[in-house]
C-alpha cells in the first residue's frame, strides 16, 4: 500500500531562537494528514476533475489558495475518501497543548518505570488540559524560555510561575497534590545542579530532534504527529509494514527529523510506555519513506487539501469561534466518519486538543 502525507500549519520548532510567540504566528494548530492509495491513477483523475470543475489554473491544487467559492473542493475530497473507503490517518495538534504536555512531563510528573500507567497518564492529561486552558501565558512562556536556554535561573522562573498558578486554584482541585509533585521536581533539580551544574538542567528539556542543517529542534510538531501516524499504519497492517511505502511532500527543513523518527520507532518498543488501542508502536520492519514534489506525486495534493481544511476549521471553530457555513460543517463531519466506527480504529482523526474541545466535538458531531 502506498501512503501520501502532507502537513498544514507548520511554524517549525515551537521554541524559537528569535523569541517565543504564544500565538504561533496566527497558526495555533498543526495538522498532519496521511491517506492510502491503491490505484494512484484514480486519485490523479479525481484531482484533474477538481481542477477542471473549480477552474484551478495552477499546475496543482494548494489548500492555502482555495477560495471561499471553491470550498466545495474540501467536501468533494472528503466524500471521495470516505466513499472509496480510503485509509486516512490525520493528526490535529494544538501547539499550546504540546508545550503544556512537556511542562507536565518534565516539571511535574515524569514517567517512571513501574508506575501505574493508566492512573498517572490520566492525571497528566488532566494537568495538561488545565495548564493549556486556564494557566496564565507566563507558564507557557517561561518554560519555552527555559527550553531555549536551560539554565538554573530560567528553570527556577518556570517553577515559580507554575507554583504561583497552582497556589491560586481552589484547594479542592487536587488537594494540593500537584504542588507536592512540583516540589519533588524542584528538589531533584537542585540535586542535579549540585552534582552537574548547568548541564544537569537538560534533564528538564525534551530530547531534541535535528533538522537538515544539524540544528536542534526542541519541540517539533512534525515528529509528534509522524510517530503516531506510523504507529496507526502499523496497527492497520497488523504489524506487517514490509509492503508499505510513504511518500511525503518535500520538506526542506524537517526531512532529516522525520527520517530520524522512522529509525527511532523501529528501535524501541514504545508500547511499553504508551497505551493506545488505536496504534501499535512496535514496528518491526524498516519504514520505506521518500520525499516528493506534490506536482509529481499528485495524491499528496489530497492530503494537503485535508490537512489545510482541518487546520483552518480548528482555528475558526475554536479560536475565532466563527459561525461556519453548512458546507464546512458537513465537510468536517464527513472527515470524522472513521471516528464513529463502533470499535477503536487506527483510521480517522487523532485530536490532540484540550479535553473541553474534544467534548464539544463529540456533542456537536456525534463522535
Amino acid at each position: 500500500m502506498d501512503y501520501y502525507l502532507d502537513e498544514s500549519g507548520s511554524t517549525g520548532d515551537l521554541i524559537k531562537k528569535k523569541g517565543f510567540d504564544i500565538n504561533f504566528g496566527g497558526q495555533p494548530y498543526f495538522t498532519h494528514c496521511c491517506i492510502g492509495i491503491e490505484k494512484e491513477e484514480e486519485a490523479n483523475d479525481f484531482i484533474k476533475y477538481l481542477r477542471l470543475k473549480y477552474k484551478i489554473e495552477s499546475s496543482e491544487i494548494k489548500s492555502k489558495e482555495i477560495t471561499f467559492e471553491q470550498r466545495g473542493i474540501y467536501y468533494e475530497t472528503a466524500d471521495f475518501i470516505i466513499k472509496n473507503r480510503i485509509p486516512m490517518f490525520c493528526e490535529i495538534n494544538d501547539k499550546k497543548l504540546l508545550i503544556s504536555t512537556n511542562i507536565v512531563h518534565f516539571l511535574i510528573i515524569p514517567k517512571v518505570e513501574g508506575e501505574d500507567i493508566e492512573l498517572y497518564d490520566e492525571i497528566r492529561r488532566s494537568l495538561v488540559d488545565v495548564i493549556t486552558r486556564m494557566a496564565p501565558d507566563e507558564c507557557i512562556i517561561s518554560y519555552a524560555q527555559f527550553c531555549f536556554k536551560p539554565t538554573r535561573e530560567n528553570l527556577n522562573r518556570a517553577f515559580v510561575t507554575l507554583k504561583d498558578y497552582f497556589e491560586s486554584v481552589p484547594y479542592n482541585f487536587d488537594q494540593g497534590v500537584t504542588k507536592k509533585f512540583i516540589k519533588l521536581r524542584e528538589e531533584f533539580a537542585e540535586q542535579q545542579f549540585s552534582q552537574y551544574g548547568e548541564d544537569g538542567m537538560t534533564l528538564f528539556v525534551p530530547i531534541p530532534d535535528i533538522d537538515g542543517k544539524g540544528k536542534k529542534l526542541i519541540i517539533l510538531p512534525h515528529a509528534f504527529s509522524f510517530y503516531h501516524i506510523m504507529a496507526c499504519i502499523n496497527k492497520y497492517h497488523v504489524g506487517d509494514t514490509s509492503k508499505v511505502n510513504l511518500f511525503h511532500d518535500t520538506q526542506k527543513e524537517f526531512s532529516t527529523a522525520i527520517v530520524e523518527c522512522t529509525k527511532i520507532i523501529t528501535q524501541h518498543n514504545v508500547n511499553e510506555i504508551v497505551i493506545d488501542p488505536r496504534a501499535d508502536y512496535f514496528i518491526k520492519e524498516p519504514i520505506n519513506l521518500s520525499f516528493h514534489d506534490s506536482k509529481d506525486r499528485m495524491p499528496i495534493q489530497l492530503t494537503d487539501i485535508v490537512a489545510g481544511f482541518m487546520s483552518r476549521f480548528a482555528r475558526e471553530y475554536f479560536v475565532k469561534q466563527t459561525k461556519l457555513d453548512d458546507l464546512s460543517l458537513s465537510t468536517f463531519s464527513k472527515l470524522c466518519s472513521y471516528n464513529r466506527l463502533p470499535h477503536p480504529s487506527p483510521l480517522g482523526i487523532n485530536f490532540c486538543i484540550p479535553t473541553f474541545h474534544q467534548d464539544i466535538l463529540r456533542c456537536h458531531f456525534n463522535l
